[in-house]
């Protein structure tokens, strides 16, 4: 399986090496994000309906790892908004959940 970034195609093993690299580095959140973005590609991109969303966010918001500045996950650093696309948000992911099992 491939994937399109900016027109280009990218090969799934291109995108492995590079989350391999990233957890290498220790780049953590970067190697997690690559991660949730694969299973959610490889399962067809399934997304949580708007209600589940601010469902999760609202679960996300009374955790005391959350980054209210940055609005993301102090944990694993993934974004968890109410709005935005799921690459660039993780409650919309339907394949994602919380690394500390909230949701």
């Amino acid at each position: 399986m491939s994937f399109y970034h900016r027109g280009r195609l990218v090969p799934k093993l291109v995108i492995r090496q590079i989350e391999a690299a990233a957890r290498a580095a220790g780049f953590e959140p970067a190697a997690d994000w690559m991660e949730h973005a694969l299973q959610w590609w490889e399962a067809g991109r399934p997304v949580r309906s708007w209600e589940e969303v601010a469902r999760v966010v609202a679960i996300c918001r009374a955790c005391p790892d959350r980054d209210e500045g940055r609005g993301c996950c102090g944990l694993c650093g993934c974004r968890v908004a109410e709005d935005g696309g799921a690459l660039r948000n993780k409650a919309r992911m339907a394949t994602a959940h919380c690394d500390r099992g909230h949701w």
